[in-house]
């Protein structure tokens, strides 16, 4: 418990620098309408467009035309870059890059603001998607901030089949909402998943006895699971406008997603069992555990009606 309170406290803590205030991320779609003629189109979220402008340079033989982009060459496995007339936000800007034959390429602008659109083969073309599925969890608050709640409150012996239920969930669910088999709104997966967070650091305050979660792990990793996967399913459906919605795009998304939790779960696993066979532990302090909860209670809590006041201006209310 000592090194779980250690760790929730600083993942919580990077957190207070991290924009949470919506699942989507910065989307730049470059689609070719015709051969060597371009469209490139960014979407972001509210707060990450006000006051920021995204501009894309493309190579020097490309020459913009009423608001598309008339290339010398094809834009395949060449370098891009985006200029920022203000500021980068902290959310990771994804490429999604279509070409004449269809072939899609999704990655992460990189730290310098460039990015290689490897299109070289249906393999890169899906290991791409991965990567996406992979980096999205990595760089997701709200999912850590869970996973590390999670495992502060299920007992050892649970954790294999609490953590493959929650996957099981989130992955039948980022299918059947892809394929429209079930619509929800997006501003209401975003609050529920903050809520998922509230309702774990509540928990995480009552003693186990009376805790439902460490009582019944499995049963609650499958509801959120559901939550989760509903707003992994929203991403892909937001960076990729419907493109990605296929078998093979789905699959190696989700894979991704699937690895890069497998990556946090293993981390925290072998970090926890180092420091208990090293003996490397803080000595249990109950204000400080209480501290962290706290924290990141609040955070998901300003998540929580951050996100309902956008939706009541979105609806008008």
């Amino acid at each position: 418990m000592k090194l779980r309170t250690l760790l929730l406290f600083w993942v919580s803590f990077f957190s207070c620098s991290s924009y949470a205030d919506t699942i989507n991320p910065a989307v730049m779609n470059i689609v070719e309408l015709e051969e060597l003629v371009y469209e490139v189109k960014f979407d972001a979220p509210s707060e990450i467009v006000s006051g920021n402008t995204f501009k894309a340079i493309l190579p020097n033989d490309c020459q913009e035309i009423e608001q598309t982009f008339l290339c010398g060459e094809s834009l395949d496995n060449r370098e891009i870059s985006v200029d920022f007339d203000r500021f980068r936000s902290n959310n990771n800007l994804i490429v999604n890059y279509t070409n004449n034959d269809g072939k899609t390429f999704l990655g992460y602008l990189g730290s310098d603001n460039t990015i290689t659109l490897n299109i070289t083969s249906n393999v890169q073309m899906w290991l791409s998607f991965v990567e996406v599925g992979y980096f999205h969890v990595l760089v997701g608050i709200e999912h850590l901030l869970f996973i590390f709640c999670l495992l502060m409150l299920v007992p050892s012996r649970k954790i294999f089949r609490t953590v493959l239920s929650f996957t099981v969930a989130h992955a039948f669910a980022l299918v059947l909402i892809a394929y429209n088999v079930f619509v929800i709104s997006s501003q209401a997966i975003e609050v529920i998943v903050a809520l998922s967070v509230v309702l774990l650091c509540y928990e995480l305050l009552q003693p186990r006895r009376l805790s439902l979660v460490y009582s019944h792990p499995v049963m609650f990793a499958l509801v959120c699971g559901v939550v989760h996967g509903a707003a992994f399913s929203s991403v892909l459906k937001f960076i990729s406008k419907g493109q990605l919605q296929t078998v093979q795009g789905i699959f190696f998304f989700n894979l991704g997603v699937e690895l890069g939790q497998v990556t946090v779960v293993v981390a925290f696993l072998l970090i926890n069992a180092f420091i208990k066979r090293t003996g490397l532990c803080l000595r249990e302090v109950s204000d400080f555990r209480k501290a962290s909860v706290y924290l990141v209670g609040g955070l998901s809590f300003y998540w929580v009606f951050n996100r309902l006041n956008e939706w009541s201006v979105v609806l008008g209310i």
